[in-house]
């Protein structure tokens, strides 16, 4: 009979019958510690990017502000005044604004002027211009 056992087959059945021995010791002695870690484990784990977002809520409300402010300023401004004029009045707007150390807002910021300023007065305003224009962007 035990001619007829290769040493794979035994040690597969140690194996199988090792992990039942041990998953019957883990369910009895650690039932909640098992439990637990089984949740965390199966749990998502949640997304940093997505956190991040959530975590700075208010600085995009506040940048949805700023944007608007300066979308006023644009129509205002229209197609009657220079790039000088304009970069004036957008430093002038954006003097108290505290989001900047956030790289996406100091983008953002950045790719709206110079594309609304394009469309609404006219003025083709490359991103350096904007960063030398607006002292506070180029930080």
């Amino acid at each position: 009979m035990f001619k007829s056992i290769s040493w794979q087959t035994y040690f597969q059945i140690v194996a199988i019958v090792s992990g039942i021995y041990y998953c019957a010791v883990i369910l009895i002695f650690y039932r909640k510690e098992a439990g637990s870690l089984i949740r965390r484990l199966i749990a998502p784990k949640p997304n940093k990017v997505l956190q991040s977002t959530i975590d700075s809520t208010p600085h995009t409300e506040i940048l949805q502000q700023k944007i608007d402010d300066l979308r006023g300023i644009l129509f205002r401004a229209g197609r009657e005044c220079n790039k000088q004029q304009l970069l004036a009045s957008l430093q002038d707007s954006l003097a108290g604004y505290d989001g900047l150390h956030l790289s996406l807002h100091k983008d953002a910021l950045i790719l709206f002027v110079s594309t609304q300023a394009m469309q609404i007065c006219g003025l083709d305003l490359s991103d350096r211009e904007i960063e030398e224009g607006i002292p506070a962007l180029g930080q």
